[in-house]
């Protein structure tokens, strides 16, 4: 189970337009939390990448805005569906003495017997979970030794993990995490091969009671009711 590492990041205070910062390199983003001012910030973008891809959504950084040093998480992240670039982030200020509510990654270590000399299938149910604790208490992510799946009726659960007693998990106990599933067998293969027949007579039967319903009454457009007009969220 790995330690959180320093990250650190520089940012500036700025407001503008977005398409302008993005080129000149530069990502707009806003910092908030409790007892702060949502503020508009830009960082530069290769920063920003090198930064997300240590810290991802779970560990601390020290972002600098102006000489200002705040303890943050990354919140939320807007990416470009072409270019997969970052478009705009979120970052959330924690005070250092109030618990956070994150996500934790699980990383699968080790080999499983059941998979090697068996044949089986491993199954990773989840791949994160779900955490509160100080923000000088974050973990990277935990690590999880698969080797104890050495048959079929192994299964890794929640309460098998080894946390931090000062980190709490809000996941169910019982919750399934890992399992080695078994291979399947000549006749369950043939099974999935098959194609179901499909049933000719029985459409035809259901189109023409269709056509009849229509013809004796009014057309399913008519007698749809006009939808529900949206109402704005409360904020």
């Amino acid at each position: 189970m790995n330690q959180v590492k320093k990250i650190s990041l520089r940012a500036e205070k700025k407001s503008g337009k977005a398409n302008a910062l993005r080129q000149n390199g530069q990502v707009p983003a806003i910092v908030y939390g409790p007892k702060h001012k949502p503020t508009a910030i830009s960082i530069d973008k290769i920063d920003l990448q090198k930064a997300y891809e240590i810290a991802g959504r779970s560990r601390l950084i020290d972002l600098e805005i102006d000489d200002e040093a705040k303890k943050v998480l990354i919140y939320d992240l807007q990416f470009d569906p072409v270019s997969d670039e970052i478009l705009h982030v979120d970052f959330y200020a924690v005070r250092m003495d109030q618990e956070i509510h994150t996500d934790i990654p699980l990383r699968l270590i080790g080999e499983s017997k059941a998979v090697k000399d068996l044949g089986g299938s491993l199954l990773e149910e989840k791949d994160s979970l779900e955490i509160e604790c100080l923000p000088q208490d974050l973990i990277d992510e935990i690590e999880i030794d698969i080797s104890v799946l050495d048959d079929f009726d192994k299964v890794i659960k929640v309460s098998d993990l080894d946390i931090p007693s000062n980190v709490k998990v809000l996941d169910e106990p019982e919750q399934l995490i890992a399992l080695v599933q078994k291979p399947r067998s000549e006749e369950e293969l043939a099974e999935l091969e098959e194609k179901p027949e499909e049933d000719v007579e029985g459409v035809e039967v259901e189109e023409k009671g269709k056509e009849e319903e229509e013809e004796e009454g009014e057309t399913p457009a008519e007698s749809e009711s006009a939808p529900e007009t949206p109402t704005e969220k409360q904020k």
